[in-house]
This record gives structure tokens, C-alpha cells and sequence, in this order.
């Protein structure tokens, strides 16, 4: 084969796709992608968990096998099941979806995004053993004490030092050519910095939730305010998965300001110990059948 017949081999497009694409070295080249190793740490815990969960439900309708677990009872294992499903299983898409947006799941900074889902996983894992040896702060989901209530806020720090690092890197690549998308992803780094802090402060024996007097659980402002979280994790996920369409602007608008107004309805109950007797409970729980029809409008 002559130089000329090469040259117009190079030319074509297939191989100036192949001599633009970034290469990975040797060491790179056996090793998952970031996204696909957030997805198997994923997997492998929602199965960890589901397992556990299923041997609760056979204590269940079989209670005398409890007797074997011996101080590994029915109430250690609980905690284990139901943070492994949120922490591990619900969060960890989320955090891949992070990755993605900051762009540290590519060149030098993947490496440190795989360090990140190993340090979150470990977290977890230590959260599991401190619950089943009797550790637990008691309230749902934020059974964080001891040790683990340090290790795991310092993992979700680390977590946001390489999305930090990774915004920096790429501040002027063209993806973040428009000022708003910089605003964007800088005041996205701001608020999940509050997120460790939040868990922290939260898991605190000291700090105790709202209840009802009259049964013993939560008050109807803490139900709406649990259920804003979601509203507004809903609100935010399409942007990271698609492109919105140009028609159905006065839906996203109109969910929005009903979104506020929510909002300033949480607000203004209060966090204090009350009957949901009240009408203002009856409101604040009442008002969330508001999203039945809303989410699918905003949505589509």
C-alpha cells in the first residue's frame, strides 16, 4: 500500500472519528466506566438489601428462626434494610447522574470518582455493622451514630471535592459556555455542600422530629415536607435525562408557583409536636393530592 492510498484511508470518516477520540492507556483499557460501576455498586446493594428484606418477612410469618439471630434481632436488622435501600440503591443513580452533569466520570478525574463510590460504599457498610451491634440514633433514615455519623458526611465531602474538581477543570469547556449553566452548576454545588452538614445536624440525638400526640407519629407538616423533597427531586431529574420540549411552558410554570406555595405552607406550620386534628394539618396533607394531576401535566 503506497502513501497516497493510506492518506485517503485517513481521510475517511470512520478513522478521523478514531484519530480525534481521546485514548485510554493500557491501564484504563480492562477497567468499567464510572457510570457502569455506579450501576453495579447499585445493583449489588438494592440485592443486599431486598435479601434482608425478605428474611425480615419471613420472621414475619415465622418468628421462631429470630431466636437463632440471637442479639442480631428483627429491630438491627430493620435499619440495615431500610438504609441500604435508600443510601445504597435509591442514591447511587443519583450519584452517577452528578457524575455525569460535572463531568468526572472521564480523563484523570474518574479515578477519583471510582475512590468516591468506594468511600460512600464503605460508609454504608460501616452504618450496616454500627446498627447490627446495637448503634442506632432511632429516627428513620437518619440512624447515623458514632463513628458512622462522621464517616459517612465525610464521604458525601469527598464525593463533592471531585465534582468541585471536575467543575473547575472543565469551567470553559463548551458545555459550559453560557453563564447560566456555570450560575447553575456552581449554586448546584452550594446546596449539596449543605447535604452532609444536614445528615450530620439531623442524625443528632438531641434534635428530635415532630410527632403527634395523638398516635405517635408524624405531624402532617412533616409529611408535606417530606413529600416537597421528592416533589422537587422529580422536578429537577427531567433536565438531566432529556431535552424539554417547547410546548407546555404554563405547565412547568404553573407546578412551580404551586411548588412555592407549598412550600411557604411548610413553612408557616411550623416544626413543633401537634395533632393532626388541626385543620391546618388537615390542610398541609390535604393540599398534597395537588400533585396527583400536576406531576403527570408537568411531565409531559
Amino acid at each position: 500500500m503506497n502513501y497516497s492510498t493510506t492518506a485517503e484511508i485517513l481521510k475517511t470518516p470512520e478513522n478521523r472519528m478514531t484519530a480525534s477520540a481521546p485514548r485510554r492507556n493500557s491501564a484504563e483499557a480492562g477497567t468499567p466506566s464510572v457510570l457502569t460501576l455506579t450501576a453495579w455498586y447499585a445493583v449489588a446493594w438494592m440485592s443486599l438489601s431486598n435479601a434482608i428484606g425478605v428474611g425480615l418477612a419471613v420472621l414475619l410469618l415465622w418468628p421462631h428462626p429470630g431466636r437463632w439471630l440471637g442479639e442480631w434481632s428483627y429491630g438491627r436488622w430493620m435499619p440495615v434494610h431500610m438504609n441500604t435501600q435508600l443510601y445504597g440503591w435509591a442514591s447511587l443513580p443519583l450519584v452517577a447522574w452528578l457524575l455525569r452533569i460535572y463531568e468526572a466520570d472521564r480523563g484523570e478525574l474518574a479515578r477519583w470518582s471510582r475512590a468516591a463510590l468506594l468511600l460512600w460504599s464503605a460508609a454504608l457498610a460501616l452504618g450496616s455493622i454500627s446498627w447490627l451491634d446495637g448503634h442506632n440514633s432511632g429516627k428513620l433514615f437518619l440512624n447515623w451514630t458514632g463513628y458512622a455519623r462522621v464517616f459517612f458526611p465525610l464521604a458525601i465531602v469527598f464525593l463533592w471535592c471531585v465534582l468541585a474538581a471536575a467543575l473547575a477543570a472543565h469551567w470553559r469547556h463548551p458545555k459550559n459556555a453560557s453563564r447560566a449553566v456555570r450560575m447553575a452548576k456552581a449554586g448546584g454545588l452550594v446546596l449539596l455542600l449543605m447535604v452532609p452538614l444536614a445528615i450530620y445536624v439531623a442524625a443528632s440525638p438531641g434534635i428530635y422530629p415532630p410527632v403527634n400526640p395523638a398516635s405517635g407519629g408524624p405531624t402532617g407538616a412533616s409529611q408535606l415536607e417530606s413529600v416537597l423533597i421528592i416533589v422537587l427531586i422529580l422536578f429537577i431529574l427531567p433536565y438531566g435525562v432529556s431535552r424539554r420540549a417547547e410546548h407546555g411552558k404554563r405547565w412547568i410554570v404553573t407546578s412551580w408557583v404551586a411548588f412555592a406555595t407549598e412550600a411557604l405552607l411548610c413553612l408557616s406550620l411550623g416544626r413543633h409536636d401537634v395533632s393532626n386534628y388541626r385543620p391546618t394539618q388537615i390542610i398541609s396533607l390535604g393540599s398534597l393530592l395537588l400533585w396527583v394531576p400536576l406531576m403527570p401535566a408537568y411531565y409531559s
